[in-house]
This record gives structure tokens, sequence and C-alpha cells, in this order.
């Protein structure tokens, strides 16, 4: 996937002696032995003003990008992936690093999906995860101004790291496809966590910490999802500034001309049907969204399994309204919401 300039710029203004010394390149006042040519003195020369170096035998100048590149003998791409490890820098490239999840290897979605004999008729939907505003919370200081702090937000999922009880409640309990969970970059803690630097605990734990991402992969949020069964901790919480935002938007870019996308009501509803075989997103509410969110949503050959209680018919009416083009499925019975579904008729 193509880094965005945004992510690039900041690898660029990483400090290029650090970057040198990250490289073992045993800089001494500004200056070093230069690789790019048979030096036997330090003639490359490190501008702590312009960020750059220049060597004044052969000429050699660049950035940090270029640095790396030529140091180690790396394309752009993995340069920048080099940075972004060494220094623990987010270039919001990971969500679709594996490429499209529906494509190849036994553990792939359609994989999954051909196996378990499901059709592409099957629907959707979820119960209500983000639906009580009690459920949004506020960071610790409600006098600061609102700011998700993204770029601090991106370590945690940068390099997702499942702990036991993520692992029990996903694929144990909720018995979901792994490469579903790693596509969508799902991450958790095992201690409380702040969501902005030099802040207090925000996040509760144990919890899963589900990022969402733009169509193009930047990273909007992250919200936390509290893993054990305790009275006085709010099971689902946001950021303070964070937005009602699309779930998954990334993979409308894998979307086939005319192919369905179910909409789900919450994140382990959209994973369940992700690892049924089929694409999915999740609105969380119809009336919070806003108009430019909806509008890629208008072209698109949209399917719901609503909820089988008065949350879930609600979304649906709502949506309804606002996407004239999205087909109602019925849910059997004895299934509250595909999770239920997923589990009792899907899961082998």
């Amino acid at each position: 996937m193509k880094i965005e300039s945004y992510y690039i710029e900041k690898l660029r203004q990483l400090p290029i002696e650090e970057v040198a010394d990250a490289l073992g390149m045993g800089l001494r006042k500004h200056n070093a032995i230069c690789p790019f040519h048979n030096d036997s003195h330090p003639s490359l020369h490190f501008s702590k003003t312009h960020n750059n170096y220049h060597c004044y035998v052969c000429g050699a100048h660049g950035g940090t990008i270029d640095l790396v590149m030529h140091r180690e003998n790396l394309k752009f791409h993995e340069a920048c992936r080099w940075l972004a490890d060494a220094f623990g820098v987010y270039i919001g490239e990971d969500v679709s690093h594996g490429g499209n999840p529906f494509h190849g290897g036994k553990n792939s979605i359609e994989e999954k999906s051909s196996s378990a004999g499901i059709s592409s008729s099957s629907g959707i939907s979820s119960s209500s995860e983000i639906s009580s505003s009690s459920e949004i919370s506020s960071s610790e200081n409600p006098s600061k101004p609102a700011f998700v702090d993204t770029e601090y937000l991106g370590l945690y999922v940068a390099r997702p790291v499942l702990n036991a009880e993520a692992e029990h409640f996903l694929f144990e309990e909720r018995r979901l496809n792994r490469a579903i969970i790693d596509w969508c970059h799902v991450s958790s803690i095992s201690q409380p966590a702040p969501c902005t630097r030099f802040g207090k605990p925000f996040y509760d734990a144990p919890s899963l910490l589900i990022p969402y991402f733009d169509r193009d992969g930047r990273l909007l949020s992250v919200q936390s999802r509290y893993l054990l069964k305790s009275q006085g901790v709010a099971r689902f919480k946001f950021p303070k500034g964070s937005q009602c935002h699309v779930y998954n938007l990334p993979i409308l870019r894998w979307l086939k001309p005319d192919e369905e996308l179910f909409i789900t009501e919450g994140c382990t509803d959209c994973w369940a049907m992700m690892s049924s075989g089929r694409k999915a997103i999740a609105i969380p509410s119809a009336t919070l969204l806003k108009v430019e969110d909806i509008e890629p949503l208008k072209a698109l050959n949209l399917h719901i399994f609503p909820d089988q209680d008065e949350p879930g018919e609600r979304l649906y009416l709502e949506l309804k309204d606002r996407l004239p083009q999205l087909e109602r499925h019925q849910l059997p019975e004895d299934c509250k919401d595909f999770s239920e579904y997923y589990l009792r008729y899907m899961v082998t």
C-alpha cells in the first residue's frame, strides 16, 4: 500500500544524526566515514540545520529516508518501514499491508467461507455496541480542548499484540477468523493505558483496542472494548474528541463493482460477518453520521440483517431513510444478532 505523504514527511523530519546513530555509522562531531565511496577520513557531514547529509568527496547527499535506502540497500517503501520500526513512528500503512484479506492462504476469508459452505446471500448485523452516550467516555480533563492524538494512538495498533483475555474472547468465545483480526489491526492492553502522550490512564484493562481508519488507512481514533464483566467500568470507550465514524472503511478499496457490502451495528459483528466470507462495515448510529460519511455509500450494493430488538430495528429504519437501496434480510428466530447466527450455523 502507498504510504501517504503526511507520514513520509514525519519520517523526513526525524533527526538525521539520530538516524545515523541507529544505522551504526559512528558519528563524530557531525561527521562520519562515508559509506558511499572508499573513504578513509570522515568526509560525510550531517547538518542539523537542514536535517540532511552531504559528502564533500563523492557528492552523496540526501535526507533520512535516502540515508537508510543507500546505507541498507533498501527500496523507498522498505526504508520507510525501517525508520518507522526503529523510531516507533506510525506510518498508517499497516491496515492494508497484508493486501486484500479475501484472497490467498489457508486462513483467508475466502477459504474459511467456502469451507463453511456459506453463500453470498446471507446477511448481517449486531447488537448496539456503542448505542448509549454513557459508553463514549471523555478524557480525564474536560477543560482541555478535544483532541484525538492519532500519532500516539497509532503506536498501540501499528504492531498489534493480543493478550490471553483477547485471544480467549476473539478466537475461543467468538470463534473469529484470525486473518480478519490481523487485517483490522485489533490490539489489546493488559494494564490501564493513556489515550494521549503524558496523559493519565484512560483505557481500562484488559481491553481490546480497535482502530478506526478512513478509506485510505489514516487513523481516526481508537476504541477500547473492556473484556471483563465488571459493574462501574464502561464496556466501550472513545477518547474525547472522537466523532462517530463508519468502522472498517478500508474494505471499500477491495469492493468489486456491484459486490454486496453488509452493514453491522458493531465491530464484533463486523468481524463475524467478515469471518463468514463477506465484506462488511459497522455503523453504530445513522443519525450521528455526517453527510460526507454517508455519501460514499450511496452507490453501493448494501445489505443488512437487523438485530431482533428495538435498537436494531431503529438502526435499519434510520439507514433505510438515508440509503434507500439498503436491502433487508431476516435472521432466524433463535438468533438475536448476526454474531449469534455465525456461532450457531457457520462455525464448524
